[in-house]
């Protein structure tokens, strides 16, 4: 009959003979001296034999207990070598990063998104999706969730969500538009091209001028779940339409593109990254998280 050895007794075992003393051993693993007794008479009874004898030069190892001895050093070396190994990837991003983010994410940010991440941690394959619908990492096993709007705070402790920016939005339209606003009532009556946000039915903006607020509900001309279709589809005419300000500086400054009431600001979104909540992220996970923050203030948003 086989007996049955416990690992972390054999490892204890392998630490007192190896500092000779059952008090060291004691302080290394801050545990009772008669903790250790204990779980050696344990390990003897579990052998069948005695590996420890005690005298006035303190402990010595038994004959027996010395072949025991070589086991445990191999084991407590390929426990080093795990925790070496498991180190090294703790710091080295490796492995499959899988990416949800919302289908009307403009072609460049995601260009710009993958192209950072991959001279920051080459060895990662990124597997990056596209979709309007709400997606719950801890469901679909994604590393991360990007989401555009969060309306009500998170209340499960599982899930984070980590706000990375809110971007400056502005009304835009064509030079060729013609448009005749000189308030923000005015929009009520204009044709719009816009996203239409998840389980939404209806186009609103929300604006502000000092302390005065308004909700208007233009017409849409063109609804799209794409912002660079939103644009092409401002740029060519079909109406006022709401952008990030830094993805249409360009045409801002070349006078493709007009700003529409200018002294009023324009509602945003914020921008959340969700993931599962974990004492430890992988390092693969946390470089994108610190990447995405880094992107979204430097390059995109004022």
């Amino acid at each position: 009959m086989k007996p049955n050895i416990q690992s972390d007794h054999l490892i204890l075992f392998t630490q007192v003979a190896q500092l000779g003393s059952l008090s060291r051993a004691s302080l290394l693993n801050n545990i009772p001296v008669s903790t250790i007794s204990r779980r050696l008479a344990s390990l003897e009874g579990q052998i069948g034999y005695q590996l420890l004898t005690r005298n006035t030069k303190g402990i010595q190892v038994t004959e027996i207990g010395n072949e025991i001895l070589r086991y445990g050093k191999s084991i407590n070396n390929e426990l080093e070598s795990l925790s070496a190994f498991l180190a090294h990837k703790n710091d080295e991003p490796h492995g499959v990063l899988r990416v949800s983010m919302p289908a009307t994410t403009s072609a460049s940010i995601i260009t710009d998104i993958i192209h950072s991440y991959k001279k920051l941690c080459p060895e990662v394959t990124i597997d990056l999706r596209m979709t309007d619908r709400f997606v719950d990492p801890r469901i679909e096993e994604y590393d991360i969730v990007f989401n555009y709007v969060i309306n009500e705070p998170l209340k499960d402790s599982s899930l984070i969500a980590k706000r990375i920016v809110t971007p400056k939005t502005i009304l835009v339209c064509s030079n060729t538009f013609e448009q005749n606003i000189q308030t923000a009532e005015d929009l009520n009556q204009v044709k719009c091209v816009s996203t239409l946000e998840r389980n939404t039915k209806y186009i609103t903006w929300q604006l502000q001028k000092g302390e005065t607020n308004i909700i208007v509900s233009p017409k849409p001309s063109v609804v799209v779940n794409n912002l660079d279709a939103v644009k092409s589809a401002i740029l060519n005419g079909y109406g006022i339409g709401r952008l990030v300000v830094t993805s249409c500086a360009e045409e801002l400054a070349n006078g493709e593109l007009v700003q529409v009431l200018e002294d009023w600001d324009v509602s945003s979104w914020d921008v959340y990254l969700m993931y599962p909540s974990r004492k430890h992220l992988p390092a693969k996970t946390q470089k994108f998280i610190e990447l995405m923050s880094f992107i979204a203030q430097d390059r995109y948003y004022e």
